[in-house]
């Protein structure tokens, strides 16, 4: 399991409590697991996070872990299909010959494009015309441009941030 907290020790003790709860998520099926059987675990900081707080790198520690070949039982609130979305991702990642990092970015640049495609005039006049209008509703168009402005500088303040966190993924080993 690879997770961020901006308080671990008070998250290592959740996961304690939540080993001997009923809870069904498989970070918790699989610390009841080794409770049952005698296997002691633990839990280790592989990064630990400046003034700016948390960041992606959890993502870029998940996507780390799965292309080293081990499994993890993390889910994204309660979802177990999220684990095979990162699966694709690895195997995208490892298609591209790419680093966690540099995948992130190459994700970055897409979301980057996506936004700003939603807000090019050819976009505007296509929606439009898919909708058998001359124009778009100027109401629609200024909070589209509102919404992607928005979604652009979140995309960009996390490139930022991307570059200016640095870790080692040695620390996995």
């Amino acid at each position: 399991y690879v997770g961020e907290s901006v308080q671990p020790e008070v998250r290592y003790q959740q996961h304690c409590n939540g080993g001997r709860s009923d809870d069904d998520r498989l970070v918790y099926e699989a610390i009841r697991q080794m409770n049952d059987t005698g296997v002691e675990w633990t839990m280790f900081i592989l990064c630990e996070y400046g003034e700016e707080g948390p960041t992606d790198l959890e993502d870029e520690y998940i996507l780390e872990t799965l292309a080293a070949g081990y499994a993890l039982t993390n889910m994204k609130k309660g979802n177990a299909r999220w684990m095979e979305h990162k699966l694709a991702e690895v195997a995208e990642m490892k298609s591209l010959k790419l680093t966690p990092r540099e995948y992130r970015k190459l994700k970055l640049k897409r979301e980057l494009m996506v936004a700003e495609s939603v807000i090019s005039p050819d976009e505007i006049a296509a929606t439009a015309k898919a909708t058998g209008r001359r124009k778009e509703n100027p109401a629609i168009t200024k909070l589209r441009t509102r919404v992607a402005k928005w979604d652009i500088a979140r995309i960009k303040a996390k490139m930022e941030t991307m570059e200016a966190t640095r870790y080692n993924y040695s620390d996995l080993a």
